[in-house]
């Protein structure tokens, strides 16, 4: 998680500068489209895990199904 994080950050940093003399604009509505594509994929695939055991969480995922 923390790696990941770390890679897109520098991504971002090292994009931004050629973005910034392209399309700024263009370049933040990239991003946002990256931000709903990933909410639309934490909300159809995630489970909630809320006030669970490790014991019904196994269940959850062996009996889960996309929305």
């Amino acid at each position: 998680m923390v790696m990941s994080n770390w890679i897109f950050t520098t991504l971002v940093g090292a994009l931004f500068p050629a973005a910034q003399t392209a399309s700024l604009a263009a370049f933040f509505f990239f991003f946002a489209l990256a931000i709903l594509v990933g909410v639309v994929i934490v909300y159809l695939y995630q489970v909630e895990s809320m006030d669970k055991t490790s014991d019904q969480m196994d269940e959850v995922y062996m009996n889960h199904r996309s929305r």
